[in-house]
């Protein structure tokens, strides 16, 4: 009888683990940055699409970091395809993050939180 409760117990604890463990994958190791002149190229290295999202002092927006959709921390994103180059104007300091995968309009697939750091959901 313990034998079968301490069963059934690590099966509903794996299960409720899984139901919140973060499916997405960062994308830091697909993702070079080079800065200069102010501009930021982030570049994709991997065989695969990620997508970037971005804040900061950019040349030609108001919004800061903490000034992103819903009270996101991040204002900006896009797509790069793998080996592609995405440039940004910046007139100051900026922050980012990747995920592995696309983002479109009105489809989140991360979280991101007010002190920058995030969560990749697909």
């Amino acid at each position: 009888m313990l034998k079968h409760s301490l069963t059934a117990l690590i099966l509903s604890l794996c299960s409720i683990m899984s139901a919140h463990a973060n499916p997405g994958q960062d994308a830091k190791d697909c993702l070079t940055v080079t800065n200069g002149n102010e501009k930021a190229v982030f570049h994709n290295s991997c065989d695969e699409r990620i997508f970037v999202l971005w804040c900061g002092q950019l040349k030609y927006s108001d919004k800061g970091c903490g000034d992103g959709p819903d009270g996101g921390f991040y204002t900006h994103s896009i797509n790069i395809d793998a080996g592609q180059d995405h440039e940004i104007d910046v007139k100051g300091e900026y922050n980012y993050a990747s995920c592995r995968g696309g983002i479109d309009f009105g489809n989140s697939k991360y979280k991101d939180f007010p002190d920058g750091s995030y969560q990749c959901l697909e």
